[in-house]
């Protein structure tokens, strides 16, 4: 038998459950966006001794081909998300 992980899209981190496909529909729906996708991953390795290290990251694709305001973007997430569940973009 081979273990696969979990056939969902939900996480745990630092004790609090994450659905990344809520966190993708919530990105799609922000202006501009054509593309985007959710993932937790490890920035420095090094800092990961104790607990969990995973931090979210949010992947956007401009549908215009132009820049987006990330910082604007940022904004409306943390308004429609819990803090727990804003990524990084």
């Amino acid at each position: 038998m081979e273990y696969l992980g979990r056939s969902d899209d939900q996480l745990k981190i630092r004790g609090q459950r994450i659905e990344l496909g809520e966190i993708d529909r919530v990105m799609l729906a922000l202006p501009d966006v054509g593309q985007a996708v959710s993932h937790a991953c490890v920035f420095n390795q090094a800092a990961a001794t104790g607990g969990d290290a995973r931090q979210l990251v949010g992947y956007l694709v401009s549908d215009s081909g132009l820049p987006l305001d990330t910082a604007a973007l940022k904004a409306r997430l943390a308004e429609q998300l819990p803090p727990h569940m804003v990524p990084w973009c």
